[in-house]
């Protein structure tokens, strides 16, 4: 299907196609996670925070998200920007007048540069996140966003350590890619997307695009040779070798 209006208006979606149905209100928004046993509500895209994107300091996550939406309406999301909570922002995120006709494109990305900015620039957030080590789950209640999230965090986190673990951050940024191929191409391939990230899987194939949405070549092919080259740098990097 087509991703030409304004269906993802919310970070929370009812919908794991992302369309949110619901009225504002009727599901929870946003949320802490449990990681290691433990509920952390620093986690939280709603929590309130202090980080500067783009020369402008933002009270949280979910305010930059928002105001992400409306890209050529400079008042609407300086509006957001002063909202008196994350959840103000979030409905006065819900306004489709402005609405950026590519969000579905590249929403995943733009909570991805709220998080990093976040929890690299906030030491005691950053304290935190890098404290927990098991797998991050998110009590949002709707798929898309709860996967996605955690996706998010689990990449940041890896990003953010002294030692990483190459391979699990790898494989988060695989994750991320396949979303963003997926977006190119329609609903199921999101969902299918969504699904293994979920399981923190590989999808069985990636749709390979063009900006216009367009197949590029056999998402199957594509998939496939870019998984063996994956496999051929980690062979190389265990015998200290190259890949060719």
């Amino acid at each position: 299907s087509s991703h030409l209006g304004p269906r993802h208006l919310g970070s929370s979606p009812a919908q794991l196609d992302t369309t949110d149905r619901s009225p504002p209100g009727s599901v929870a928004m946003g949320g802490p996670c449990m990681v290691d046993g433990t509920v952390r509500p620093e986690l939280d895209n709603f929590k309130t925070c202090s980080f500067e994107i783009d020369g402008k300091t933002w009270p949280s996550a979910e305010h930059y998200f928002q105001s992400c939406k409306y890209p050529n309406d400079e008042a609407h999301r300086e509006s957001i920007r002063q909202a008196e909570s994350a959840m103000n922002a979030w409905r006065m995120g819900q306004r489709r007048e402005g609405f950026n006709t590519q969000w579905d494109q590249i929403s995943v990305d733009v909570m991805y540069k709220a998080n990093f900015a976040k929890f690299s620039q906030s030491g005691e957030f950053r304290r935190v996140l890098l404290s927990t080590e098991g797998p991050i789950q998110s009590l949002d209640g709707n798929p898309f966003w709860k996967t996605w999230n955690e996706v998010v965090l689990e990449r940041v986190r890896e990003e953010l350590r002294d030692s990483k673990n190459e391979q699990l951050l790898q494989q988060r940024i695989e994750l991320m890619d396949a979303w963003r191929s997926a977006a190119k191409v329609g609903t199921a391939e999101v969902n299918a997307a969504t699904a293994s990230a979920a399981q923190r899987v590989a999808p069985a194939s990636r749709p390979c695009a063009t900006s216009a949405g367009t197949p590029l070549v056999d998402s199957s092919r594509c998939w496939c040779w870019s998984r063996l080259r994956l496999c051929c740098d980690r062979i190389a990097r265990r015998f200290g070798a190259s890949s060719p």
